[in-house]
């Protein structure tokens, strides 16, 4: 990765990066027609989308799913479920080791 966004160390990479993501994004432009290019920023909802197809606005509404609170939310469920199946498959294997070791009297301090 180091090689494609030609950084030399940490502290340039963000520059870097977002050079390489305007020039792409330039170049883009220069290649396709303004009338098939539909440059969308998000939060705008269905509007830009819709005029772009030619279609009307659905009666739902637009998907958020780049809220920052929502996703911090979806990240703590999942990090949640994971916790508690590691729990799940570790606690086990801790309470046998442990009944194993006062078994055979090991002193833990």
């Amino acid at each position: 990765m180091a090689g494609f966004l030609e950084y030399t160390s940490i502290d340039t990479f963000p520059r870097k990066a977002r050079i390489l993501y305007d020039q792409h994004h330039h170049r883009i432009r220069q290649r396709v027609p303004p009338s098939q290019l539909l440059e969308y920023r998000m939060g705008e909802g269905w509007g830009p989308i819709c005029d772009f197809l030619e279609k009307s606005q659905p009666n739902v509404p637009f998907l958020e799913l780049n809220d920052a609170e929502a996703l911090r939310k979806r990240v703590d469920r999942k990090v949640r479920r994971r916790l508690a199946l590691a729990a799940s498959v570790l606690a086990p294997w801790i309470l046998g080791i442990c009944t194993i070791l006062v078994a055979l009297r090991v002193s833990f301090f």
